[in-house]
């Protein structure tokens, strides 16, 4: 959405560096757990509007290390392509599907969202039988205050296991930091040992840079689980009023209770501006959705990143990393 540590880091920054996050909009703080999905969310039918989410200026592409294109239909976004693969979108129930055509696919389904119309809970199945569920808060401005996720998948004679936690901190419309938390467990016939690690992510205000529709997550697309289609559908909310100037990552292993650093980064994001639009925000450029005249195709032109890999995948090879660290 989808979005593992290692691969980013090489990579230093991936699309969701690039955009900026724009929690979801619900109306003061909501979450879903899966045994409450009923209770505090809704069946979906479809997407809204571009014109009933607010969204002036809908972006169809973006370019960068996470290019991906957006197509609607009389406003809807209804497909496109992200990470190698196609996605389509289709209504009642609302569902993303994600086909990269070679047999690997994922599909967002169950998607439940509040009073407000955006997501508070989904699930997320891939082909090799790996699966998350997500469940997201919002604050009292409605952005986006926490993503849980949880995954399980199969492997040979192992199972994996465990969740992630990613928590926002705004002050007004400002995204200041991402905290994250990952639990990982490998399960084995004889065994079962758990593993935890983390990241942070603090943002700087340099001089203002306003945002006029570009939806920033965070600068590392394993930090958040939800695919950038979702992001962008305006099911996630709210953009943040401004982008930030700068950034520093951390991220760690905790071994025996202790913190182990790993990788720090740090980075200046340069905007730059076309009339009143972002054009570009650090490697990222951005078109938008009056200058194609409904749709927009850059896979002929530009390279796919990298393919999502699946929850167990990526907690196998968070997994291994801390062995070798023990």
């Amino acid at each position: 959405m989808r979005l593992i540590k290692f691969i980013n880091n090489m990579r230093l920054v991936s699309f969701f560096t690039l955009v900026t996050m724009a929690a979801v909009v619900a109306v003061g703080s909501t979450s879903c757990k899966d045994d409450e999905k009923g209770e505090k969310g809704t069946a979906a039918d479809e997407i809204p509007t571009a014109d009933a989410l607010g969204l002036e200026y809908p972006i169809v592409g973006v370019t960068g290390m996470g290019q991906f294109t957006m197509d609607y239909s009389r406003g809807r976004l209804v497909g496109g392509t992200f990470r190698s693969n196609d996605f389509t979108v289709t209504s009642d129930p609302l569902e993303f599907h994600f086909d990269s055509g070679y047999g690997s696919t994922h599909d967002c389904t169950d998607i439940r969202v509040n009073e407000a119309g955006y997501i508070v809970y989904m699930e997320e199945l891939y082909a090799d039988g790996s699966s998350y569920r997500h469940s997201i808060s919002y604050n009292g401005d409605g952005r986006v205050s926490e993503v849980y996720s949880t995954y399980v998948e199969e492997d040979g004679d192992y199972r994996y296991e465990g969740s992630e936690r990613d928590a926002f901190h705004w002050e007004g419309g400002r995204l200041m930091s991402v905290e994250t938390e990952w639990n990982d467990t490998e399960i084995g016939s004889d065994y079962r040992e758990s593993y935890k690690s983390g990241a942070s992510t603090e943002y700087e205000y340099g001089y203002e840079c306003p945002n006029t529709g570009v939806y920033y997550v965070n600068n590392d697309n394993d930090l958040i689980l939800v695919d950038d289609p979702i992001v962008y559908s305006g099911l996630l909310g709210r953009p943040a009023d401004y982008l930030p100037t700068s950034y520093t990552s951390t991220e760690y292993d905790i071994v025996d209770g202790q913190v182990d650093v790993y990788y720090e980064y740090s980075n200046r994001i340069q905007t730059e501006y076309d009339g009143d639009r972002v054009r570009r925000h650090g490697s990222s450029t951005f078109t938008y959705l009056d200058e194609t005249g409904g749709y927009y195709s850059m896979k002929a032109a530009y390279p796919q990143a990298k393919e999502k890999l699946s929850a167990g995948q990526r907690a196998k090879m968070r997994i291994a990393r801390m062995k070798q660290r023990r």
